[in-house]
């Protein structure tokens, strides 16, 4: 039984998830034919075959047998399971640093770093930046990981606000972003452009590799690897985007400054919160969706019934069926 559930998953997802259409093919048929032999058939020829093998009165003998006839119910029923599975679980990684680039062993980089910062982030004195460049250096050192060049460090998208008195400073680093709802209705959204202009380069090759290869948009990121590892690179560089990692001397994020006055409600999101507007066309700008306070568990919702309708993401041209949505709500004093 063990043989045949690990050897039915393994054969299930590389049937099912693995860009090799003619292999994943042909292993289908093999597999479809064990349906189609009875073990009446098979009697003569399989005592024979044990017999010439010396593995007749066996264990070896009897495991290989039922692992055998185990597997083809085992492929059917892991590959059904796993098609449904979204792809971007596993991909995720080329867009936004979720896991390594290069995997090392079972070590998940992008989790120990959001356990590390929330450990210690309160441990240190000084502002935001000045106790994120401090756990960066630190955090270099302490992270688990053998090679520890840029390839394989994580990398992490975040937003905060420090208040000062009567005004305050937006802080971004990656995609995460900012809108300020003010009390006479004006919306007002601070985000970085330089990280949207490297993901429509990105997107538009999904599209051309989608239309050249007759496949869903969704099905095309293993195409664009190359791209977007070297948008990756481009983290903290000249030409790329502001992004928290380890090992940085000065963390740098753009800054932007703001009045507190007249200022209604604060809403801090990650990109897939901004998908809403962005690429799903649940509404068709960020002053219509934040044109009035909004129900987070409502507007999330709508996110994934609309993601999960368009599973290929050829309606709605994106990266992957749905990304991570973290949104927070500040109601300041009326």
């Amino acid at each position: 039984t063990f043989l045949v559930v690990i050897l039915g998953l393994m054969l299930g997802y590389g049937t099912t998830k693995f860009q090799f259409k003619k292999t994943a093919a042909i292993v289908s048929a093999l597999i479809g034919l064990g349906y189609l032999l009875d073990i009446n058939q098979l009697i003569v020829p399989l005592f024979l075959m044990l017999t010439n093998l010396k593995l007749t009165d066996t264990h070896i003998g009897i495991i290989l047998v039922y692992t055998a006839f185990g597997l083809p119910l085992a492929v059917m029923l892991s590959s059904t399971y796993i098609k449904g599975l979204p792809d971007s679980l596993v991909e995720s990684a080329y867009i936004d640093g979720a896991t390594p680039l290069i995997k090392e062993g079972t070590f998940n980089s992008a989790c120990w770093l959001v356990n590390f910062l929330k450990k210690n982030l309160t441990n240190f004195n000084g502002n935001v930046l000045e106790k994120l460049e401090e756990l960066s250096k630190i955090g270099l050192e302490e992270i688990p990981l053998k090679e520890k060049s840029s390839d394989y460090l994580p990398s992490a998208s975040m937003s905060f606000i420090e208040f000062d008195e009567n005004k305050a400073l937006v802080y971004l680093l990656g995609d995460c972003e900012v809108v300020l709802r003010y009390k006479d209705g004006q919306v007002v959204r601070y985000y970085n452009d330089s990280l949207n202009h490297l993901d429509t380069i990105s997107l538009n090759e999904m599209k051309q590799h989608a239309l050249e290869k007759k496949l869903p948009i969704a099905k095309c990121r293993p195409y664009i690897v190359d791209t977007l590892i070297k948008h990756r690179r481009l983290i903290n560089k000249e030409g790329g985007y502001h992004a928290y990692t380890l090992g940085l001397n000065k963390v740098e994020a753009d800054v932007f400054e703001f009045d507190l006055d007249n200022v209604l409600e604060i809403y801090l999101y990650s990109d897939g919160f901004s998908q809403s507007f962005q690429h799903l066309n649940i509404y068709n700008s960020v002053e219509e969706l934040f044109n009035h306070s909004i129900d987070l568990d409502e507007e999330i919702e709508k996110i994934v019934l609309r993601a999960f309708g368009d599973k290929d993401c050829n309606k709605y041209p994106r990266f992957k069926v749905i990304d991570d949505i973290t949104i927070i709500k500040a109601e300041l004093e009326k």
